[in-house]
């Protein structure tokens, strides 16, 4: 993965519909790393995903009903991996975007708590919002700014 670029987390099911998020952000060319196209064989794929959470500029967990299931999944210690990056960085900076892509919301129950306390973005069936792209592409330009300014 690219230092920087933007990290997809989500529970496997809905893979058709994340890639239609990654599609909307890399069109404006936006480095995204999503796990199908990343993780080859032979690949040490969980050292290789907490590496690149360390190493991305913004973390979205993608809600669903899908990441509610009492079954013990991965996403969920990207999640945590993401969150404990979170609080080693500036509490000014957005790093973690919580993203629903059906009716999910932050109420609903089997949720981890601590997303409960961050704005959510809705993008139903995964249809990324002109708002939403421009919010990443901002974030996005300015951790690349910020490499080169401390470059």
């Amino acid at each position: 993965m690219e230092r920087g670029a933007v990290f997809l987390s989500y529970a496997s099911e809905d893979r058709p519909t994340v890639g239609l998020i990654r599609d909307a952000l890399e069109q404006v060319g936006i480095d995204v790393w999503f796990d199908r196209d990343e993780l080859g064989g032979g690949d040490a794929w969980k050292s290789k995903i907490l590496r690149n959470i360390e190493s991305c500029c913004l973390f979205i967990p993608i809600m669903s009903s899908n990441t509610l299931t009492p079954k013990r999944r991965e996403f969920r210690t990207e999640w945590y991996y993401a969150r404990e990056e979170h609080i080693k960085g500036r509490p000014d900076l957005r790093f973690i975007i919580p993203v629903t892509i059906d009716d999910t919301n932050a109420q609903s129950p089997g949720l981890v708590s601590w997303l409960r306390e961050i704005q959510w973005v809705a993008l139903p069936g995964g249809q990324a919002t002109p708002e939403f792209v421009e919010l990443v592409r901002t974030l996005f330009r300015d951790y690349q700014r910020s490499r080169v300014a401390t470059a």
